[in-house]
This record gives C-alpha cells, structure tokens and sequence, in this order.
C-alpha cells in the first residue's frame, strides 16, 4: 500500500523482511540462544549488524 500504482513494490517488501530479521536478532538474540541453541547470540555482533544494516538499507532505492 506504500508504493504508487504501476510502481514496484519488491525492493520495498525485501528491505522489510530484512529488517525484521534483523530487529528480531538484535531484540530477542539472548532469549533465542537460551531456547533454540546455545553461541547463536553475540551482542557485539547485533550491535555490528544493525549499524550496518542501518547504513546500507538508506542506499536501497525504493522506487517511489
């Protein structure tokens, strides 16, 4: 619904699901590593992570 008529919505709906990927690693990452397995969380690393998706999702055009 956010993009025009006759406008593409796919790098709108990738950029999306990446980053709720990415919000639900770095929210949930202990509470995931204590329940599904153990070393998959690393705060560094979310920290990392989100800083550089922040960067590079400004670069994704989202044909608007």
């Amino acid at each position: 619904m956010v993009a025009d008529e006759n406008k593409p919505k796919r790098n709108h709906l990738i950029l999306s699901t990446i980053a709720f990927i990415v919000w639900a690693y770095v929210t949930t990452g202990e509470t995931l590593s204590a329940t599904i397995a153990k070393d998959i969380y690393d705060s560094a690393a979310a920290s990392i992570i989100l800083i550089i998706f922040s960067f590079a999702s400004a670069t994704v055009p989202l044909d608007k």
